[in-house]
C-alpha cells in the first residue's frame, strides 16, 4: 500500500491517492503512518496524518477495502503504460493480497497476467 501511494504521489496523482486512502480502514492508515518508509516521503506522511485527524469520527463506518480501489489504480496505470509502477506495487504485496487482487472482477487482463510473475 505504501508503495502504491508513493508511486501515485510521484506521478502527481494526489486525488487518486486520496481516493485509495478513503478505502482503507483506520487501522491500516495508522500502520502506514508508523512505517519508517513513509517518513522518507514528506508529502505522504502529511497526507496520512491529515487523514487520521479527519477520520477520528468514522471508525465504525464500513469501507469496502482497498483491494478494489488498488485494482482500479493498477488498471489506470496499465492504460497509461506505467507497467514498472504496477510491478513495484505487486512486488510489495504479500501472497494473500496477490490472491485477493487476482480475484477482483474489474482487474485488467494485462495486470492479472503480471500477477503471475509475483505469485510464488
Amino acid at each position: 500500500m505504501a508503495e502504491a501511494l508513493r508511486q501515485l504521489l510521484d506521478a502527481r496523482q494526489e486525488k487518486i491517492a486520496d481516493r485509495l486512502l478513503d478505502q482503507c480502514e483506520r487501522g491500516l492508515v495508522e500502520q502506514l503512518n508508523r512505517s519508517p518508509v513513509i517518513g522518507l516521503h514528506a508529502r505522504l506522511s502529511y497526507m496520512l496524518k491529515g487523514r487520521l485527524r479527519r477520520r477520528s469520527d468514522r471508525d465504525g463506518r464500513h469501507t469496502p477495502g482497498f483491494m478494489p480501489a488498488l485494482a482500479g489504480v493498477l488498471n489506470l496505470w496499465c492504460r497509461e503504460g506505467r507497467r514498472s509502477s504496477i510491478r513495484s506495487v505487486l512486488r510489495e504485496l504479500e501472497s494473500d493480497d496477490l490472491h485477493v487482487l487476482a480475484s477482483e472482477k474489474e482487474l485488467d487482463a494485462e495486470v492479472a497476467s503480471m500477477l503471475r510473475e509475483f505469485d510464488a
